[in-house]
């Protein structure tokens, strides 16, 4: 914490099925302690718990993870027809050939349903064929939340809170935009709290989970093969196995330094990163309440690993603060130049 000068943060360290670190740091906007039971934002963190109630529907035979979406999810169409060909695995893969660039991400951003916004895909395009190339985009993971709604015939929400979230004991993880203090953005330095983004709420399976330090030990123990499965062995190695395009799976990367399973997830207040170790079965998670131009929380992760393998850990802070400042002393630099330069236009005048 006084490295880093994060107003709050909680983390969790698991090891061979049994947590053995959760505690929280800190305070919120509104003044209480950071604990480990603390609600967090973790934003695209989000997209391992929607690749994984997708796979308990591929294992209940609900979804073919092969097969077009366009099959399986009425109502999605896109103005290309490439898109009739996007499989099920692409989405979670991120290699469907959605991209920021060729959809309408505003109007998207509107969408008042999973259903709605799926329908409001229809006049974008893909920006490769499917299967050819990897774009991280959050309109996979979101279409492959409204196929568990139709798949399920439940809400995403609730089908998370039942399938996912509640075997694993989770019971203070949701879907929401509730029950979450303010975070912070850092300015010039300087931490100032502010409301999440109206368009970074959208409860969704990009983004939209809110968890706890103490929930998330339970989903990386799962997640190392520990606990209570949600999904068969293979399953799990499906999503966590990388593609020949890219180091990521489903829902989680491969650290390609470190061999380490991450999935980072940055909202305009809140961070989030996450890890398990294949070869020592560690699972880290660290989660704070702030977001700025440098990201702490996956610097942090990255020292709790090394702390773990018994290796010294890189520096943590300073960075943010040192960027920012000088861009601070840009701008002041700036205003300083362009006020001079008024000055002198006037006496020549």
């Amino acid at each position: 914490m006084e490295a880093t000068g994060l107003p709050g943060l909680s983390v969790v360290v698991t090891h061979d099925g049994e947590v053995v670190h959760a505690a929280g740091y800190g305070h919120d906007s509104g003044g209480r302690p950071v604990t480990a039971d603390t609600p967090m934002r973790v934003a695209s963190v989000s997209k391992s718990f929607t690749a994984m109630a997708v796979m308990t529907l591929v294992e209940r035979g609900r979804i073919a993870l092969d097969e077009p979406v366009a099959e399986q999810l009425p109502g999605f169409t896109m103005a290309d027809p490439r898109a009739a060909r996007i499989t099920v695995r692409q989405l979670l893969n991120q290699t469907s050939g959605l991209s920021d660039r060729t959809v309408d991400i505003r109007a998207t951003e509107s969408a008042t349903s999973l259903a709605d916004y799926t329908a409001r895909l229809a006049d974008s395009r893909l920006a490769a064929d499917p299967g050819t190339r990897w774009e991280y985009c959050n309109v996979n993971y979101d279409l492959a939340a409204r196929l568990v709604e139709v798949a399920s015939g439940r809400m995403f929400e609730e089908y998370l809170r039942d399938k996912v979230f509640g075997p694993l004991g989770m019971s203070s993880s949701s879907v929401s935009a509730d029950a979450v203090a303010d975070g912070y953005n850092s300015v010039y330095g300087a931490w100032l709290p502010r409301a999440e983004l109206p368009a970074f709420l959208d409860g969704a399976g990009s983004g939209g989970v809110v968890t706890t330090a103490a929930d998330m030990g339970r989903w990386l123990i799962t997640q190392t093969g520990g606990g209570r499965p949600l999904v068969k062995r293979e399953s799990l190695e499906t999503m966590h196995r990388s593609t020949a395009l890219r180091p990521y799976g489903m829902g989680w990367g491969t650290d390609e330094d470190t061999g380490l399973l991450t999935h980072s997830g940055n909202l305009f207040t809140y961070t989030a990163a996450q890890a398990v170790s294949p070869e020592t079965g560690y699972g880290f998670a660290v989660m704070t309440n702030s977001a700025a131009l440098y990201d702490d929380a996956y610097a942090i992760m990255l020292g709790l690993t090394a702390l773990a393998e018994g290796r010294t850990p890189e520096p943590v802070g300073g960075d943010r603060q040192l960027f920012e400042a000088v861009l601070g002393g840009i701008a002041l630099l700036s205003a300083g130049l362009g006020a001079l330069g008024v000055a002198r236009a006037r006496r020549w005048s």
